[in-house]
């Protein structure tokens, strides 16, 4: 299989996951947000981001190792490696399981007793606190156990498993949270519900590698396993440095919000606003877990050419989905919040505005990563771009929030994303091109800001209009992006290959996309 018909594969398995994620998310915000009311549905936040914290250290990075490390056996054949590296990332994980569990066991009060330093947590009983550290602790131990067999599946490119086990973690994490909000169950029942998702997760993900992966990889001694741990660590250890100070840009907000914010419902205000916008980060997230192995892949005799037309390819796709999704969100932000979380949080609007663009940054950020890291290995180079945006993060969030609470937590997020992608930007071109199909890019932005401006008018009359009007934006989209050729020859191969059958009974429709699909110039050929 090529390379592009790789991509194309997972990015169409990935899409139809990440597009069903955003369509359960509406529901189960709908349900949170008004039964826990802006006291407490802002803690959900605070509670997942302990979790994702605790079990990317957990880990040390070796989630990401796994993928490369794997990928480029994979091209190299080298199934003997591919075993030991699996091996080798077990070893760690079962060791940072080892010391997570002991320091819970020992440290489970004084970590009660920090948690309710914050306002926000001060009014949470201390054996519900309690309570919760556990039941997080049952959820990082799984998430350790699960995820070498994870991001195996990952490393393979496996994506129609993958799509299946997210459809199933998706669909038993929202069924189960929203039952134990309606019965009642409060913070407690949510958070619980959410770890069983996990366990039931973690099963379907090692049913799959032991049907795909397991039989392609020879099974290693602990020899092996040790010797293989030195390279793994040397690739994990500064991306999860790097890491660090991506939660601290990531997760600064909430926490000063909790500690300095000027309400506890800013807090709530906050997180819906960023749950909203995280509808559209299914697009860097897709991209980076797709593009992350098959830039791996250019460790093992590939061209830098190829590497800056992969880079352009990426850019282009970005613009080209991310643009409209950010800008009509934008245009729309006052009715996308009445719908998902209800007229008591209207004034998380303005937020959401912002954060919607703040999804297009993080996109381009995923592309630099991807060949500064998944190609060309400069994982040093990535921990300076995490470090300075986190250390900066922390000094705007503290001068911010106090003065303009929430907002100044989303003004400190999106300038230092921003920032960060400048700089990114810098790093890369020391080492490549930076290909950027300009003309396609301009196409995208001015079709998607006038049919934002349609979408921004149409809300003014009646918000029905606005969802009567959507399908036929959406179409106008489609049809200005490929009458002007944003799609080139290449991008309809794939599109043939994959819905070639369909697209021969609208024979206009062929018609149309065929004779309006550019060529594909050398420097953008993959």
């Amino acid at each position: 299989m090529g390379l592009l018909h790789k991509i194309w594969d997972g990015v169409w398995t990935g899409t139809v996951a990440s597009i069903y994620e955003a369509l359960m998310k509406i529901p189960r915000m709908m349900v949170m947000t008004r039964i826990l009311g802006p006291e407490w549905y802002g803690l959900l936040g605070l509670f997942g981001m302990a979790r994702d914290v605790a079990g990317t250290f957990a880990q040390l990075g070796t989630g990401d190792a796994i993928i490369h490390h794997l990928a480029a056996a994979k091209a190299a054949d080298d199934t003997e490696r591919m075993g030991a590296t699996l091996g080798a990332a077990g070893i760690i994980r079962l060791c940072t399981l080892f010391v997570l569990v002991l320091g819970v066991v020992l440290f489970r009060a004084e970590f009660v007793e920090l948690a309710q330093d914050l306002p926000a947590l001060a009014s949470v009983r201390p054996d519900t606190l309690e309570l919760i550290i556990v039941l997080l602790t049952i959820g990082v131990a799984v998430q350790i156990i699960e995820g070498p067999f994870g991001n195996a599946l990952q490393g393979a490119q496996a994506w129609r498993a993958l799509l299946v086990v997210r459809i199933i973690n998706i669909t038993a994490s929202t069924i189960l949270a929203i039952a134990a909000a309606l019965l009642g169950l409060h913070l407690i029942g949510i958070v619980a519900a959410q770890q069983v998702g996990f366990i039931i997760t973690a099963g379907v993900v090692f049913w799959f590698y032991l049907r795909y992966v397991r039989s392609t990889l020879k099974s290693p001694t602990f020899r092996q396993s040790l010797a293989e741990m030195r390279p793994v660590l040397l690739f994990a250890l500064p991306l999860v440095l790097g890491q660090l100070f991506r939660y601290i840009y990531t997760y600064t907000d909430q926490l000063m919000l909790a500690a300095i914010g000027k309400a506890v419902a800013e807090l709530s205000y906050y997180e819906v606003a960023r749950n909203a916008a995280g509808m559209l980060a299914f697009v860097p997230t897709l991209l980076r877990s797709v593009m992350f192995p098959a830039a791996s892949e250019f460790k093992v005799g590939r061209s830098l050419s190829e590497l800056e037309a992969l880079f352009a390819f990426m850019s282009k796709h970005l613009c080209w989905i991310m643009a409209p999704l950010a800008l009509w969100m934008t245009a729309v932000s006052s009715l996308a919040i009445r719908v998902v979380a209800g007229e008591q949080y209207a004034v998380a609007a303005p937020a959401l505005s912002w954060l919607a663009a703040l999804m297009v940054i993080n996109g381009f950020g995923v592309s630099l990563f991807t060949c500064l890291v998944g190609a060309l290995g400069r994982t040093r180079e990535q921990f300076v771009i995490e470090a300075s945006g986190g250390g900066l993060n922390v000094a705007l969030n503290y001068l911010l929030i106090p003065e303009y609470g929430f907002m100044g937590a989303v003004y400190a997020t999106v300038t230092v994303k921003a920032l960060g992608l400048m700089l990114g930007s810098f790093l890369l071109s020391r080492h490549m091109r930076l290909l950027f199909p300009a003309r396609q890019a301009l196409v995208c932005l001015v079709s998607a800001t006038a049919l934002g401006g349609v979408l921004w008018c149409a809300m003014q009359l009646s918000d029905w209009l606005v969802f009567l009007l959507l399908p036929f934006v959406a179409a106008g989209y489609l049809w200005s992006t490929v009458r002007f050729g944003v799609l080139d020859a290449q991008d309809l191969e794939y599109v043939n290959r994959l819905a070639g059958k369909l697209l021969a009974r609208v024979a206009v429709l062929q018609g149309f996309v065929t004779r309006h699909a550019v060529p594909v110039m050398d420097k953008y050929r993959i």
